[in-house]
């Protein structure tokens, strides 16, 4: 009968089995999250913590390049304002129903409870698209470009032609008050 005994470090698991029919113990490394993922087997201990040890080292050089290498954020004027998210979210939220809405700012692809909760994922979704469009080069109005990830066309064409319409009017209202 095999034993599997399982050690944890920090994101990784060693689990260990034995009662092999070879005799040895096996070790196998997994990448513990929503789903583990086998990044090696082992025949001792050694070598698994060794693996742990440069696949960390690896992924720390890659963030560092990442952030090393990754164009500076958005420079079209209105998209650099640093209130244009916040002035997104409330035109989203507006859009959305506001105070009327079931789900405030529409937010159904995770669960949040209560406006501020839901604020903050609005705002991480304009943020993350913000930079979506830029590394896309642009393509067309952020509005348009947000529209299709916030309420994509192929769930809801019409919703989504409305809320392209209904938040870049919201917008323009918003800025032209501002002046």
């Amino acid at each position: 009968m095999n034993r599997i005994t399982v050690k944890s470090v920090g994101n990784y698991k060693i689990k260990k089995t034995e009662g092999l029919p070879s005799g040895t113990p096996k070790y196998s490394l997994w990448r513990s999250g929503a789903l583990e993922i086998l990044m090696g087997e082992f025949k001792n201990l050694r070598k698994a913590d060794r693996e742990i040890k440069r696949l960390s080292t690896e992924l720390r050089a890659w963030l560092f390049l990442l952030i090393l290498l990754s164009p500076s954020f958005p420079t079209n004027a209105s998209e650099s304002d640093p209130m244009f998210v916040s002035k997104l979210a409330d035109a989203i939220y507006i859009a959305e129903g506001g105070t009327r809405a079931k789900v405030p700012f529409g937010i159904l692809s995770v669960k949040c409870s209560g406006y501020a909760d839901c604020r903050h994922v609005c705002e991480n979704t304009v943020r993350n698209n913000l930079e979506r469009w830029e590394w896309a080069g642009k393509p067309g109005s952020f509005i348009e470009f947000l529209g299709d990830k916030y309420c994509p066309p192929s769930v809801d064409l019409e919703g989504n032609k409305n809320w392209k319409r209904n938040v870049k009017k919201i917008m323009e209202d918003s800025n032209a008050a501002d002046r």
